[in-house]
């Protein structure tokens, strides 16, 4: 049976669909279910149909049996809410928290009771944790509060599929991975089963600068839900320095390839983007940053972006000076293969980065020294304790005038 609004203040009117609550008077009433949690992580979301006017007002959030119905949500330190009017928090007194909402808006509360913390969400974008010591309050219930004729607003347990799985998808993203469910999950499954757990992963990007006058940017897409590798429909789309280069709908797992026009990168930081969406309508973005210095000099920024906790067999390494690898769980390798047949026109390399890598072999490399059989690759290690997300190598090489 779906989850409803079961408790009611006489101070409010309860829509037929168990869901919708309007406020009948000036004084303040709330309205909440019946199924309450104690453990666990969840998420909901309420539409605010209206607060127009100075006087309407709405006070959403959680309370527990002990705080009445028959006032706002945090009136005392029972309930912890989120105010229409100015934004404030609630838990028996206020402070400054988050932005106001008004009619037409979606507020969004991601609830975790293994850790004791609540997040609203302003029409898909966080407000911040609000409270982080809700474990002491025991079980607690979604619960909305009204005041003044005419206050409305509805709850979505999950019914329906949430606003923010379309308005700010890689937030929704981050909540699921993090295990998040729709506090009504039995209601959900038709739309949440098809996009739990679900990733969008790039096994391979080399960008291969040595070609004359473009650089060839190659790589793998597949497709894992609940760590196992399916094949899927996906739409994809490259962009280079914010111009589309491709687009289309391939089936995973695929490989791609295309160029890019050297002349066509600006001076300084150029952006390559990789988006695939795919059927259950999740983005998976994965950014590399192309530098392009003066024409003497030539760096490659690249960004990783990694899930380890997916495992696949053998070792996700780049080579041909062409990106990152990881290999296995504690550490990772990044591995730099310079070919150099006969006299190189690269006089000098130098590998540098953030501050996560580490064991770097050696920073600058002669290439007067290198012999024509070519250069070892180069090598260099990173803890995988730091977010792979943020860490990045620049290998810049200093061509002979």
């Amino acid at each position: 049976m779906a989850i409803v609004l079961d408790r009611v203040s006489s101070r409010l009117s309860l829509a037929e669909d168990g869901l919708t609550v309007t406020s009948l008077s000036n004084s303040w009433g709330a309205a909440r279910t019946d199924q309450g949690v104690s453990s666990g992580k969840w998420y909901w979301e309420y539409e605010v149909l209206d607060v127009s006017g100075s006087a309407k007002r709405l006070l959403l959030g959680v309370i527990n049996s002990s705080h009445t119905i028959d006032n706002y949500v945090g009136y005392n330190s029972y309930g912890r809410g989120y105010y229409s009017l100015n934004g404030n928090k609630y838990a028996g007194s206020y402070t400054g928290y988050g932005e106001a909402y008004v009619i037409g808006d979606i507020v969004g509360v991601a609830l975790d009771m293994d850790m004791g913390t609540i997040e609203f969400f302003k029409n898909g974008v966080s407000q911040g944790v609000a409270y982080n010591n809700l474990l002491s309050l025991g079980e607690v219930y979604p619960t909305l509060s009204a005041a003044v004729s005419g206050a409305s607003a509805s709850i979505n347990f999950g019914a329906e599929k949430f606003q923010i799985a379309e308005a700010n998808t890689e937030a929704w993203k981050a909540l699921v991975d993090q295990g998040y469910k729709p506090y009504d999950v039995e209601s959900a499954r038709p739309w949440f089963d098809k996009i739990k757990n679900r990733n969008v992963r790039f096994t391979q990007m080399y960008l291969d600068h040595e070609e004359v006058g473009y650089i060839l940017a190659s790589g793998e897409i597949f497709s894992v839900i609940d760590g196992v590798e399916i094949s899927e429909e996906v739409i994809y789309k490259i962009e280079s320095a914010g111009v589309e280069v491709e687009t289309g709908i391939e089936t995973t797992p695929f490989n791609f390839s295309f160029a890019i026009d050297k002349e066509s990168l600006a001076i300084g930081s150029n952006l390559i983007r990789i988006t695939v969406e795919d059927n259950g309508g999740l983005q998976f973005p994965i950014d590399f940053e192309v530098f392009k210095e003066d024409r003497n000099t030539f760096t490659y920024k690249r960004q990783g972006m990694f899930d380890a906790s997916i495992p696949r067999e053998g070792d996700v390494v780049f080579q041909g000076s062409k990106g990152y690898g990881l290999n296995g769980i504690g550490t990772g390798r990044i591995t730099f293969d310079i070919p150099t047949e006969g006299k190189s026109n690269i006089k000098k390399i130098t590998i540098d980065g953030t501050p996560e890598i580490r064991n770097i072999v050696a920073k600058n490399y002669d290439m007067d020294l290198v012999q024509k059989e070519g250069l070892d690759p180069i090598m260099a290690q990173f803890k995988k304790t730091v977010s792979l997300t943020d860490l990045t190598v620049v290998l810049k090489a200093e061509l002979r005038r």
